[in-house]
């Protein structure tokens, strides 16, 4: 159903966000995949790093066949069929995908750190790695979007977008040397300046 269809009464200021012809249930449907895919991936008496793989590889997929408007493109120049609305969707199914990864690997994390956890568990470079590429791919994201539209999600969105950047936090960062401590405090200090802007919105 288009906006119109579920409200007749909409005011014309409301055009912004909506053209009243194009459907959100598309959006709406991938964001639940990838929630039924995180309740899945806890759906184990006892968890374990071959599981969370898994379905984190089911994770990084599960937007790849998203319909033009959805789909990430850079500057967010808008396609046909697309508007604020399907914008402020796609950055919140990739924020969501990103975040739900990592919250998949600090579930990995801590199993590896388990005593006895030997080759069952994932090695710390992989982990470190997995970290960076998660806060860039979210940095490059909300750098990228017009605050408006991350703001549009509201109060949920900045809550992913502070998990994600406690990444930032974790020690070791990166096994990546080029990677210094000083670049690390750059992005934290950029995070905390977004979060800043975003909930004094949200």
């Amino acid at each position: 159903m288009t906006d119109e269809e579920l409200d007749t009464t909409l005011a014309d200021d409301y055009s912004n966000w909506s053209d009243a012809k194009t459907s959100y249930i598309p959006a709406i449907n991938r964001q639940s995949d990838l929630l039924i895919l995180w309740q899945r991936s806890q759906l184990v008496t006892i968890q374990t790093v071959a599981n969370l793989q898994v379905y984190t590889n089911l994770i990084r997929s599960a937007l790849d066949t998203l319909p033009p408007q959805l789909q990430w493109r850079g500057g967010l120049s808008r396609p046909p069929q697309s508007n604020f609305g399907t914008d402020a969707q796609t950055a919140n199914l990739y924020i969501t995908q990103l975040h739900i990864r990592y919250n998949l690997l600090e579930q990995m994390a801590d199993i590896s750190h388990q005593p006895g956890a030997g080759t069952l568990g994932i090695c710390t470079p992989e982990l470190t790695s997995e970290r960076r590429f998660i806060v860039e791919d979210m940095l490059q994201i909300v750098q990228t979007v017009p605050r408006t539209i991350i703001q549009a999600s509201g109060a949920s969105l900045v809550h992913k977008i502070r998990d994600i950047g406690a990444a930032l936090l974790q020690q070791p960062f990166s096994n990546d040397s080029s990677v210094s401590d000083p670049q690390r405090n750059n992005k934290l200090c950029l995070v905390l300046k977004i979060l800043k802007e975003l909930e004094g919105q949200a």
